[in-house]
């Protein structure tokens, strides 16, 4: 067991502001205590498009290596794309060149910058049954098959590499 000191606790806050239709505008958030001072971990703001809910791209103002794993300052400008309906079709800053849908709102097919893909396939009540990723690099297929039972539970995951 693990006790955490309460002013440790202390150190990790967050704060968010929204506009008039719920969409995020801006979100601060600190993190590790480094020198008896919390190290800044987002200072993220928002952009949508004029007259939509839909996200342009997302900058933040604290340095990347402050946590690399973390969101980093995306390009202004048009960072998500999104289709007709308004589903996500592309996401330039997380490497996705192409995202489609099918007719039920599950994702189908993603292609990513570096040319690798992944495929998804779904019975008729919209579960996944299959889905493919191919390795541009390597020219591999890893295919993963997902069965359920009559209760309509996940069953087993079979994986295969080609």
């Amino acid at each position: 067991m693990k006790t955490v000191n309460k002013s440790s606790i202390s150190s990790f806050r967050e704060r968010a502001s929204y506009d008039e239709n719920g969409n995020i505008l801006t979100y601060l958030r600190r993190g590790n205590t480094i020198a008896s001072m919390p190290l800044a971990m987002d200072s993220l703001t928002y952009h949508y498009y004029k007259g939509t809910n839909q996200l342009s791209n997302v900058r933040d103002g604290v340095p990347a290596t402050n946590y690399p794993n973390d969101i980093d300052d995306e390009p202004s400008g048009r960072n998500y794309e999104y289709n007709a309906i308004g589903q996500l079709a592309k996401d330039s800053a997380g490497g996705l060149d192409t995202i489609t849908w099918t007719i039920y709102g599950k994702v189908k097919y993603i292609k990513k910058h570096n040319g690798d893909s992944l495929k998804f396939s779904y019975d008729p009540l919209g579960n996944r049954l299959e889905k493919v990723f191919y390795s541009n690099s390597s020219g591999k297929h890893d295919t993963t098959l997902y069965d359920r039972d009559a209760q309509d539970m996940d069953m087993q995951c079979i994986s295969m590499e080609s």
